[in-house]
């Protein structure tokens, strides 16, 4: 690959993450006017060693006000990597 292209295909990739953030943001400052800037949401992990985890974090009038942590094993189906499992509007 020349360095023309690479560096094309570099800004392409940009462009991209830039246009999926774009269009997630405006959804997400919605989300958080709706539901008063109080929300939960969980985010899992894991390793290829077989260790897991979930963190929950609770958000009330946009100030983080709880944290937890849950270390779990990890069976042969786990995925490795970090991700948001889900964002819930709370009371």
């Amino acid at each position: 690959m020349s360095t023309f292209s690479y560096a094309l295909h570099a800004r392409r990739g940009q462009i991209e993450h830039e246009n999926r953030f774009e269009r997630s943001y405006e959804p997400w400052l919605a989300f958080k006017t709706a539901s008063g800037n109080t929300y939960r949401y969980e985010v899992s992990g894991a390793i290829r060693a077989g260790s897991s985890w979930l963190t929950t974090i609770t958000v009330r009038q946009g100030r983080v006000v709880q944290r937890d942590f849950q270390p779990n094993g990890c069976m042969d189906d786990c995925f490795t990597g970090i991700s948001i499992r889900s964002i819930t509007a709370t009371d």
